[in-house]
């Protein structure tokens, strides 16, 4: 949206910001993988609570990667920033938002998929960022 706000572009600049925002996005990211370990125990009123909340906290994706960067990046980091803003956009228009529940089913078993894809692959890229980054 090409939205500049000289002081913050002026911290990004700053290596240790680059570093302890980095490492707010990956607790960031992490914390949202809690949904698979709530589905697993089996335990409704946990995973009913868990699962508004990661809504909600998916919902702050774009102030969390607007925090670390103002900027998409190029070649594999324009790649994560495609994958993370795809995969809040899936989260966005997930079943929820369907009126019919025959209709709901039948998207929450492509969509369901598609979003824990491009979470992991987001993993991934994530990962490949920190390798890079230390590497230098």
């Amino acid at each position: 949206m090409n939205v500049k706000l000289p002081w913050l572009e002026q911290m990004q600049g700053n290596e240790p910001f680059k570093i302890y925002s980095g490492l707010f996005i990956v607790l960031y990211i992490l914390s949202q993988f809690i949904m698979p370990y709530n589905n697993a125990c089996k335990e409704p009123r946990l995973s009913v609570k868990h699962y508004h909340r990661h809504k909600f906290i998916g919902c702050l994706a774009p102030l969390v990667f607007f925090f670390h960067s103002t900027q998409l990046g190029t070649a594999y980091l324009l790649l994560l920033s495609t994958v993370y803003f795809s995969n809040f956009l899936v989260g966005i228009f997930n079943h929820e938002r369907l009126k019919f529940a025959r209709h709901r089913v039948a998207y929450y078993k492509v969509w369901l998929p598609v979003h824990i894809t491009l979470s992991v692959l987001l993993i991934g890229l994530v990962g490949f960022h920190v390798y890079v980054v230390a590497s230098y």
